[in-house]
């Protein structure tokens, strides 16, 4: 530093100003170190050591938790030289800090430029994804799913993980769904789950992809869980002939059985998944299933011609054909209990099971309370003594 405070426009200025930054650098002495930097950036802006430096400065801000300078910097560092060895790095990190400060345009712009200039690096495709998600995240909807849209069907997905086009399918229809396009997104969905199906029964490999696909299988499954619960057993609307009401009856009655087969194969093709959260949410759903048509039971119909005695008996025989039902809830509640134990996965739907475990066999899950234990201090514990009586 003094030799360049001597000789400031010496040829090797700037080689003395670069070895004392670095000198700085490593004697842990960053103000100093920046002092260096910035004096050779300002002063010879043809140094084969500025770019180089740029970068540095940038390191310097991102280590003193400057965030804003430091995406100023590595983005001047991309501006200069794409091909700079940390240029990459730099561009790619200021996306990230625009991302952290709210910046969402400058964000996109930065990845945009960095898959731009670097399309055959390992994380584009989940830069794509990012790049999608900040849309999401500022409600940007039309945007995010265009670019989830373009992010799925493109020409060749031979390089792209599985879990990721089955992720984007899912957030599309989300985005969807906040566009007030629902009907559009229940035959996404549709489409999806199938084109899921097809790649397994091909030997395509799931992990993640799984609680993505089931999402989109639970959602698909509501209005046909909906229909079922609003289903009643029920009989004539007006007065009619005793065959007639029973035929009434029994039509609502296999009509509301025939519904419930059909839910517990749609659940039961969630849970197959493998998923966790979506598998638990499933038989969640599977145990209030067998819960309605239990009560359905209860509150069925009764046929109008049968006497107060035949009414009773009618009333205990369908009490008996609901406690299956029950005893069937009971079971899809406590196996939602075990997988989210075995998953440490809690969250509304473990509320649900634990509380109506608890309310449909209080002796055998009997509901979680917080114990607080009483305070018992020193000096109300210790019996009253004197030296007397301990003499």
């Amino acid at each position: 530093m003094a030799f360049y405070n001597e000789f400031p426009a010496s040829e090797v200025g700037d080689l003395a100003l670069n070895n004392a930054a670095a000198y700085y650098y490593n004697l842990k002495q960053r103000a100093e170190a920046m002092q260096a930097r910035i004096l050779l950036i300002e002063k010879f802006p043809k140094s084969k050591y500025y770019k180089d430096q740029v970068g540095l400065l940038g390191f310097d801000y991102e280590s003193m938790g400057n965030f804003a300078e430091a995406a100023n910097w590595y983005e001047k560092l991309f501006a200069l030289d794409k091909d700079h060895a940390n240029a990459s790095d730099a561009i790619y990190s200021a996306a990230l800090f625009r991302r952290a400060l709210g910046e969402s345009d400058k964000a996109v712009n930065n990845f945009r430029q960095y898959i731009a200039a670097y399309p055959t690096k390992d994380n584009v495709q989940q830069v794509r994804l990012d790049i999608a998600k900040i849309f999401e995240d500022t409600q940007k909807w039309d945007q995010a799913a265009a670019t989830y849209l373009d992010f799925y069907s493109q020409k060749d997905t031979s390089g792209i993980s599985p879990d990721l086009l089955i992720y984007a399918r899912l957030r599309y229809g989300k985005c969807l769904v906040a566009q007030g396009q629902g009907p559009k997104a229940e035959k996404h969905y549709q489409e999806s789950v199938e084109w899921f199906k097809k790649a397994k029964a091909s030997g395509t490999a799931f992990t993640s992809g799984v609680e993505f696909v089931a999402e989109m299988m639970f959602v698909l499954a509501e209005k046909q869980f909906n229909e079922f619960s609003a289903m009643e057993v029920s009989g004539p609307k007006s007065k009619v002939s005793r065959a007639q009401e029973d035929k009434a009856l029994t039509d609502s009655l296999f009509k509301k059985a025939k519904a419930l087969q059909a839910i517990e194969s749609t659940y039961a093709d969630i849970i197959n998944t493998g998923a966790g959260e979506w598998g638990l949410a499933a038989l969640v759903r599977l145990g209030q299933a067998y819960e309605n048509f239990g009560q359905s039971l209860l509150k069925s119909y009764v046929p109008s011609y049968l006497t107060e005695d035949q009414r009773e008996l009618y009333t205990m025989t369908l009490e008996d054909k609901a406690y299956p039902q029950t005893e069937k809830a009971v079971a899809a509640y406590d196996t939602a209990l075990t997988k989210s134990y075995e998953l440490n996965l809690y969250n509304d739907n473990t509320a649900f099971a634990t509380r109506r475990l608890g309310e449909l066999r209080p002796d055998d899950y009997p509901g979680l309370e917080e114990e607080l234990l009483k305070p018992a201090y020193i000096s109300a514990a210790q019996k009253s003594t004197t030296f007397e009586t301990d003499l």
